[in-house]
């Protein structure tokens, strides 16, 4: 069944078709890819399958649970769990790399977001296992080294490595990647290319992204699914999608670079 199942998503805004009638599985600990051109429905589809926009017809399974109608954080919390990175940063800026872990592990306990903030400084006893899982995932991501520093005063690409550890500080099986190399140097593509790879494999986490830099996909990705003008009109391996001609006209010849 899968750990992921889209069935027949449709989604308008102002009589704007954005999703129409989208149906497809992402396998559980699979590394699986959304692409498309502009304007495709991609990131409203991440909305949608984690409570941020509502679909006007059609069901988002997770874990075989029908997620219709429910909160973010309730969907977060659904099945084996789910967590999601953005195309625009979520860091608490002003906070040190080791503290927006914290934060993510305080989460994954049940506290909301805020209070998980605070709750550290009433808890010394619980606090001293939590910092050695902090620190081991910011090991596991090399950023142990910047544990102290603000996030702000990271790089853009070791933000990006800092969101995606808080997906894994979370615990949850399913992670969303919203376009997870967008912006980041050359030189760290690869890093975060394979810290994607080891997150599936390490941790038994299914993977499930949206990304515009076509060499990342047909890297990385076990399947993809190619959406156009909010409709689905491919899925399959990297080596299948690259011939297709549906696939060929709208992106690929239509200027990838460009997608978002």
């Amino acid at each position: 069944m899968g750990i992921l199942k889209i069935h027949n998503i449709t989604k308008n805004f102002d009589g704007l078709r954005a999703l129409d009638d989208v149906s497809f599985i992402v396998e559980e600990n699979s590394i699986s890819a959304l692409i498309g051109p502009n304007g495709a429905g991609k990131t409203t589809l991440f909305n949608i399958i984690t409570g941020f926009h509502k679909a006007d017809a059609g069901a988002v399974y997770i874990d075989g649970i029908a997620v219709n109608g429910l909160k973010p954080y309730q969907i977060s919390n659904i099945g084996r769990g789910v967590s999601r990175t953005f195309q625009e940063l979520k860091l608490f800026e002003e906070m040190s790399v080791l503290d927006n872990v914290l934060v993510a592990i305080k989460y994954n306990l049940g506290h909301d977001i805020f209070s998980a903030f605070f709750r550290r400084f009433a808890f010394k006893r619980e606090e001293k296992v939590h910092r050695k899982k902090a620190m081991e995932l910011l090991e596991y991501v090399r950023l142990a080294e910047k544990a102290e520093q603000k996030a702000s005063e990271l790089s853009y690409g070791q933000r990006k490595l800092l969101e995606i550890t808080r997906t894994i500080a979370t615990e949850g099986k399913l992670l969303l990647l919203d376009e997870p190399v967008a912006g980041v140097h050359p030189k760290m593509i690869g890093q975060v290319i394979g810290l994607i790879k080891s997150i599936r494999d390490d941790f038994n986490r299914t993977i499930f992204f949206i990304e515009h830099n076509m060499d990342v996909v047909m890297s990385i990705s076990e399947n993809i699914v190619v959406l156009n003008h909010g409709e689905k009109i491919a899925e399959g391996p990297p080596q299948e999608i690259q011939k297709n001609s549906k696939v060929i006209e709208a992106y690929l010849l239509g200027g990838a670079s460009h997608a978002a």
